[in-house]
């Protein structure tokens, strides 16, 4: 018969193995104390039979996926979920998202910059942007009054802020719209004089809103680095490679991406 110590010992072999495998750097998934850990749904099967499926649903629940939101319109949001597949299957198990710049907020959650699309579009040059004052008008009105999507907007506020300032152009009042396209509405329907819109939004949204050709373009702003694609707690051999198709970019107006 069997005593308790070989069976504990074997018990502590087995957590002694899992262990080691979780200390090559790889992701972990957290067992109860008793269970050790491991980073491979394998071993789970191999050693925990019996809680076989709470490993697996904690698994795919804590799974990471790419969010691309930053441009997504009703037009384009399908092309932009198939480029967030193709980041997912490059790098299955990362945390991966779209932001407007990196700020100190981002740093300290272990972001860092993964890649910056080049657009094909006017306005962009290489892995920069400027964003466009759009009018209604084909000339600037006095004291205009402004239409800005969020207050912490670099292309919509903050350039917009620099570009007054550099022309030494006084405002009257300053509307938030909550989003670049509501900016254009305000324009068009004169609820607003002008607005700052980044050019990537600004060719996205003339497909959304046909009526936006009309507006005029009377200044654009100094080209900044790019919207990147940040990761979270990025591993130091991680692959510098995403397989994309070719129409997919095009249809975007992704030239490439700028690795970092």
């Amino acid at each position: 018969m069997k005593s308790n110590n070989d069976s504990r010992n074997r018990h502590q072999n087995k957590k002694r193995e899992l262990v080691k495998i979780t200390q090559q750097g790889k992701p972990s998934i957290k067992g109860d104390e008793d269970e050790g850990e491991c980073d491979s749904i394998l071993f789970i099967c191999k050693f925990h039979d019996r809680i076989i499926l709470i490993k697996l649903n904690r698994y795919l629940n804590e799974k990471m996926t790419t969010q691309l939101n930053m441009f997504k319109f009703s037009r384009n949001e399908q092309l932009w979920q198939k480029l967030e597949t193709c980041f997912d299957k490059a790098y299955p198990r990362e945390n991966i998202k779209m932001i407007c710049r990196l700020q100190d907020k981002h740093k300290l959650a272990g972001f860092s910059k993964l890649a910056t699309p080049i657009y094909n579009f006017p306005g962009c040059v290489e892995d920069q942007y400027s964003s466009f004052i759009i009018s209604k008008q084909p000339e600037l009105a006095q004291n205009p009054i402004l239409a800005v999507n969020e207050l912490d907007s670099y292309s919509g506020k903050l350039a917009m802020d620099k570009w007054l300032q550099r022309k030494n152009i006084p405002y009257q009042e300053l509307k938030v719209t909550g989003a670049h396209i509501e900016s254009v509405r305000f324009v068009l329907e004169s609820k607003a004089h002008i607005a700052a819109i980044d050019c990537v939004s600004w060719a996205y949204i003339q497909a959304e809103i046909p009526e936006a050709k009309n507006l005029h373009i009377i200044d654009q702003t100094e080209l900044v680095a790019g919207h990147p694609i940040v990761i979270q707690n990025k591993p130091n051999d991680l692959s510098k490679e995403i397989k994309v198709e070719s129409d997919l970019l095009e249809k975007l107006g992704i030239k490439s991406f700028k690795f970092h």
